[in-house]
């Protein structure tokens, strides 16, 4: 069954994450500036080491995964149902210049 941590599942979620295993957060694009995009899209996060100090776990970046969490959770450790994932890479529906909706924009 799939699992979540919420923003104040912070330090539950440092104490049972593994590293080098994929989890996923989902954000809001901008539809104002990509009105052909959807409007939300999950963004995958893999925590590969630990800081020096906490022993928390932390991503390649340095960012600690109960400050992650804290910042932009939820965090799931499965694709969220329905979001895409930001890095796959599928076609766009757009409408071509004569306003038809018969165009299809390749990334």
């Amino acid at each position: 069954m799939p699992k979540t941590w919420s923003n104040g599942d912070a330090r539950q979620f440092c104490r049972e994450l593994q590293l080098n295993k994929p989890y996923y957060v989902i954000r809001e694009v901008n539809t104002k500036q990509t009105p052909l995009n959807d409007r939300y899209h999950a963004v995958t996060v893999v925590f590969t080491g630990r800081l020096p100090f906490t022993n928390n776990p932390c991503t390649e970046s340095g960012y600690s995964a109960e400050q992650f969490c804290q910042l932009f959770g939820p965090v799931y450790d499965t694709p969220p149902p329905g979001i895409h994932n930001i890095e796959d890479r599928r076609p766009s529906y757009a409408p071509n210049v004569s306003g038809h909706t018969d165009g299809w924009l390749a990334w």
